[in-house]
């Protein structure tokens, strides 16, 4: 019953929390930040902006670390379950009744990265630090640092730093 009550307060919370959202996004961030660290997630510095359409796994709110000046973008997932495999074994005769096997793997979000908008971070991700991840990519695995990559499944296209040196060029022109 205690957890029920606390699952509630904790909707209630984040939903008066978002109404911030578009108002005022450096007071919203830093709210819905602290929601997230009280539910959980480790912060490594404040991030940038978290939106507040983006889906932050709640049963993995204590697996998921997200660095400093971090941008997570609207309707972006970070995934840490996987019931999929309770799939894979009833094909074989071999999953539970109740079908809760899953699995849970931890995400990391490094300093300075952003997640575009619909990607989707599956359990398991690490992203480094400077990194683009595009929208609509779905990320599984290891991003190194300074990488910018898209698509399904996603690729590295280039580097944060050529694409920086590329966009101050331009913009000099």
């Amino acid at each position: 019953m205690i957890n029920k009550i606390a699952k509630i307060f904790s909707v209630l919370t984040r939903k008066m929390i978002f109404f911030v959202d578009g108002i005022n996004n450096h007071f919203f961030t830093t709210l819905y930040y602290k929601h997230l660290s009280r539910r959980g997630v480790t912060f490594l510095g404040r991030p940038n902006y978290i939106s507040s359409m983006a889906y932050i796994d709640g049963q993995g709110y204590k697996i998921i670390t997200i660095g400093k000046d971090v941008v997570i973008s609207r309707d972006a997932m970070l995934l840490t379950h996987d019931y999929s495999i309770e799939t894979a074994l009833h094909s074989i005769g071999k999953g539970s009744n109740d079908r809760h096997i899953h699995i849970n793997n931890p995400i990391y979000i490094g300093n300075n990265s952003f997640i575009g908008a619909k990607a989707a971070l599956l359990p398991g991700t690490t992203i480094g630090d400077n990194c683009i991840v595009g929208a609509c990519c779905v990320v599984k695995g290891n991003i190194p640092d300074n990488s910018v990559v898209v698509g399904n499944p996603c690729r590295i296209i280039g580097s944060t730093s050529d694409l920086g040196r590329r966009l101050l060029e331009k913009k000099n022109e």
